[in-house]
């Protein structure tokens, strides 16, 4: 299949041992950029080091085009609440609500506000 490139208004074919010449100069990516606001902490940076620096420092890390990992949801066990609330129901130790009447009367007509 044919590859072509577009040069002076008309499209040109590549041939197939065609290399593309080296670059004159090496491409450099630079530090600096124009300023930009970072959406972790609201301040404007013209360094991207700065703003990487910034983002270690509060556990974040930036991220690109990439896609993150998908890791499952794993909800926490509730096995060890459960265990303690049992504990203190039989040793009495249950903290029992300010106005128990109260409360039941907003279960019963649906409206239970917390």
């Amino acid at each position: 299949m044919p590859r072509w490139i577009w040069r002076d208004g008309e499209f040109l074919e590549i041939p197939k041992d065609y290399t593309p010449p080296r670059p004159k100069a090496p491409y450099v990516i630079s530090d600096h950029h124009d300023a930009f606001k970072s959406m972790a902490d609201g301040l404007w940076y013209e360094s991207k080091s700065a703003y990487r620096k910034s983002l270690r420092a509060k556990g974040l890390v930036e991220m690109g085009n990439e896609m993150p990992k998908e890791t499952p949801y794993t909800p926490p066990s509730a096995r060890q609440d459960i265990k303690d609330a049992l504990e203190q129901l039989s040793t009495g130790n249950a903290a029992k609500p300010a106005n128990e009447k109260a409360i039941k009367a907003s279960i019963s007509t649906g409206k239970v506000s917390i």
